[in-house]
């Protein structure tokens, strides 16, 4: 992706797993979401190591762009007695790997991941010889994280930008091998939109490094988009640091990952003949329809009233220098100014849209951090401040709330190389006839097809294969919805 710095590069590979890596002419493709599980390993702290791959029922996997680590957990038969002869009991590492079937065993295909186990559940006993139970899992580097506490100021030195900051954290606090048995390549952290903008000066007070990296992501302002949308989340090849609008601009100008359609009987939803440049491992058309799908909602104009999606204002107040000002968004006058999935308004033309209905009140203190985080940058004390601090939580609200009336689930066939974050291209079928000349346009919905942004991949792993919910979102349609300059009058108000 354009615009970020990495982290925490891979310093090595592995001689063992290139000793180990199948012959991939000898492998093929049975059935969509055909999957290896090349290793399923788990290591006790007494120094055993299990095998689960012949014990496992299923496996599940969750990563999400909302939550800072990965989690998930793997059902296994015990007739050998592991639980006790291990024993496990909490804390041991499970190392991961899975491999859709025919890719190269390289980084970017394969998820390959030490894991630790946090809780035992659901165990049930079997006539006494067998025993089913639970175990869960979620990144070492979230383990670790728990325990750990920062007590000290940020942004004092030469570090004072968001970046820099959030760079020093990873790699002092946070940064794990990503197999612990290896210790060749490490976790790396994506920062994106890169060099920051936003200067801060804070105390992290008894607060975890995944705290203050959430904090700071609240107070990031990146150097090409405007807003306050930075999150801090694990995908399954990395972590990342970087607003939701470099991350959605990085794949439209490089390429989207993959095309997936959803095909009634006797349709032909044209796969990736679209135009556009798709980025994933081509593979067998199978893995690219969708099983099911759930569109929750399309738009709720009360909802959008409610939550200040449409229109809101935010006063803000410096206590010190008694400055004040007042910030107004409109979710269409304002459409331009930020990026998203695509280029047409979805906020219905004609509705009405009041700034004033929905009101943020802020309060700032030059003094607390005089020139840096506090106060207004349009104020006479504010040339060094943050500068969006006073908009922050307005921006902040407004774009994340964009992605509330168009965010589905589906259900396809799993792949390995794919990540939360990515950009895909759905493909919904239009009611009606169609000619037989039809193009591509003219055979899908205008409004439920288009470009969507994978905000959570649920993987699940068994007998079956790999099987993937996605939740998927858009703040942005191919069409518009109404003419663009639907502006509301401010003199109104």
């Amino acid at each position: 992706m354009a615009d970020i710095k990495s982290i925490g590069a891979a310093v090595g590979g592995s001689a063992a797993a290139a000793a180990q890596e199948p012959h991939l002419e000898e492998e093929s493709i049975t059935k969509p979401g055909d999957v290896s599980v090349d290793v399923l390993d788990l290591f006790t702290s007494s120094g055993q190591t299990f095998n689960l791959k012949g014990f496992m029922i299923d496996l599940q996997l969750t990563e999400d762009i909302w939550t800072p680590a990965i989690y998930g957990n793997v059902t296994i038969t015990d007739a050998n007695n592991m639980i006790n002869l291990g024993p496990i009991r909490g804390g041991e590492i499970l190392h991961l790997k899975l491999r859709t079937k025919t890719m190269e065993d390289s980084p970017e295909n394969i998820i390959e991941k030490s894991f630790q186990i946090y809780a035992i559940e659901s165990r049930v006993l079997n006539n006494d010889r067998e025993a089913f139970y639970d175990l869960k899992f979620t990144s070492i580097e979230a383990i670790s994280d728990q325990q750990r506490s920062l007590t000290q100021a940020y942004g004092h030195d030469s570090s004072t930008t968001t970046d820099q900051i959030a760079e020093k954290i990873w790699l002092d606090h946070c940064q794990e091998f990503r197999r612990i048995d290896e210790k060749k390549a490490v976790s790396n952290l994506i920062i994106g939109d890169t060099p920051h903008k936003s200067r801060v000066q804070y105390t992290s007070n008894h607060w975890t490094p995944f705290q203050n990296l959430q904090f700071l992501s609240r107070k990031a302002v990146g150097s090409k988009h405007k807003g306050s949308d930075f999150i801090f989340f694990e995908g399954n090849k990395n972590f990342y640091f970087t607003s939701i609008q470099n991350l959605i601009q990085a794949q439209l100008d490089t390429g989207i990952f993959e095309h997936y359609v959803y095909e009634q009987a006797g349709q032909d939803m044209m796969h990736r003949d679209t135009g556009d440049d798709f980025l994933g491992v081509p593979l067998p058309k199978m893995f690219s329809k969708i099983e099911s799908i759930t569109v929750p909602r399309t738009v709720d104009i009360l909802d959008g009233q409610d939550s200040g999606y449409y229109a809101s204002s935010v006063r803000v107040y410096d206590m010190y220098s008694k400055e004040q000002a007042e910030y107004i968004i409109d979710a269409r006058n304002n459409f331009k100014d930020f990026v998203h999935t695509e280029e047409g308004i979805p906020v219905p033309a004609g509705v009405q849209r009041n700034p004033y209905s929905y009101v943020n009140i802020k309060y700032l203190n030059m003094l607390t951090s005089a020139g840096m985080q506090g106060g207004l940058n349009t104020g006479s004390k504010g040339a060094a401040a943050n500068v969006n601090v006073a908009e922050s939580q307005l921006l902040r609200q407004n774009y994340f709330n964009s992605f509330k009336d168009n965010t589905f689930e589906v259900t396809v066939p799993g792949r390995t190389d794919i990540e939360v974050g990515y950009l895909i291209k759905l493909a919904y079928p239009i009611t009606g006839d169609k000619p037989a000349d039809a193009e591509y346009d003219d055979i899908v919905d205008p409004v439920l097809s288009g470009n969507f942004m994978i905000s959570c991949i649920k993987h699940t792993i068994n007998t079956e294969g790999h099987k993937m919910l996605m939740e998927i979102v858009k703040n942005g349609y191919a069409e518009g919805t109404g003419p663009e300059d639907d502006v509301v009058p401010m003199e109104d108000f």
